[in-house]
């Protein structure tokens, strides 16, 4: 289940540009965080060319990414391993019953991992372990590329 580490992009907003390119939806966050970086980011993700994205990321190098999951049509695995929860060993378990395809992955910041899956569903926290949450209907994830405290969320 733990990945080998793939791909680290040089500016966060190459991150996203791959990402656009696979047809996923994207906005803007704050640099060095995970908050949108303005109110209607729903909207910008859902309008966003890659043009618009590229201009976005050359006037403001800093900012992270996020990856809108609804309009993507996306459901992300998000496994924490922080705060007392280890989803990476909840994932383990629930993958020897029913093993994950091959999918894009994301190595965290923190060590956990995001997995995307074509989908949508209800979003939520410890749907499926302790420590696993779904992004989807009304959620959204850190693209790779985007950097929090001088780490990157990588490419797997």
């Amino acid at each position: 289940m733990e990945p080998k580490r793939n791909k680290i992009f040089q500016k966060p907003v190459d991150g996203a540009l791959f990402l656009h390119d696979l047809g996923l939806k994207l906005f803007p966050l704050v640099p060095n965080g995970k908050t949108p970086a303005f109110k209607g980011w729903q909207e910008w993700a859902i309008k966003a060319s890659r043009q618009k994205i590229e201009d976005f990321g050359t006037a403001n190098p800093l900012n992270n990414w996020g990856v809108s999951c609804e309009p993507s049509k996306l459901i992300v695995v998000d496994v924490d391993i922080k705060d007392g929860r280890n989803g990476l060993m909840a994932l383990k378990q629930l993958a020897l019953k029913n093993p994950f395809p091959k999918t894009i992955a994301v190595l965290t910041p923190s060590g956990g991992y995001h997995y995307y899956f074509k989908g949508q569903c209800k979003s939520g926290t410890d749907i499926i372990g302790r420590g696993i949450d779904i992004k989807s209907i009304g959620g959204y994830v850190v693209a790779p590329g985007s950097r929090i405290g001088g780490k990157a969320y990588e490419l797997i």
